[in-house]
């Protein structure tokens, strides 16, 4: 649910997009798990996300989180209706 929120506050098209593929590949793979353990779907070989032991699918599916928390970063404050400030770093010359 909290992808759903990050995706609301994105700065641009392209971050809500990214967020909707993330939830929506999660949800997929979930569904069709599920399924598959109550014999209502074919079998496959789908890992279920965050919890099976499908380590690629779990290094792709903590990237694709990255990828959202870099998208909750670079947000749109909805309550003060501007670009939430973005860290900097000054170098100490």
């Amino acid at each position: 649910m909290q992808c759903i929120y990050v995706g609301f506050c994105s700065r641009d098209l392209m971050g809500r997009l990214l967020v909707a593929g993330v939830v929506g590949l999660m949800f997929a793979h979930s569904y069709q798990n599920v399924g598959m353990n109550l014999l209502i779907m074919p079998i496959t070989g789908i890992p279920l996300p965050l919890i099976s032991c499908g380590y690629t699918f779990l290094v792709v599916l903590l990237f694709l989180m990255g990828l959202v928390q870099t998208v909750w970063v670079h947000r749109v404050d909805h309550e003060e209706k501007k670009v939430a400030p973005r860290l900097r770093v000054d170098h100490l010359d």
